[in-house]
């Protein structure tokens, strides 16, 4: 049986937001709402200028978008 998700469990190389920016650009609902609900910022920008939500939408990741 696999674990469930946690953020408590990502390696520190990367900050919460370019975690949530890279779960959110891969569709994995789950992990993007357990790192908004650990504190993830998702009003940061990438370096491409975009927030998570403009990355969920250019991406088609609809359920993303609607949460």
């Amino acid at each position: 049986m696999a674990r469930a998700f946690s953020p408590r469990r990502i390696r520190k190389r990367l900050t919460d937001e370019e975690t949530l920016a890279k779960a959110v650009e891969m569709g994995k609902v789950t992990q993007v709402e357990a790192l908004l609900a650990a504190g993830a910022n998702p009003n940061v920008t990438t370096a491409a200028g975009m927030t998570v939500l403009m990355s969920a939408v250019a991406n088609g990741h609809i359920e993303i978008v609607r949460f």
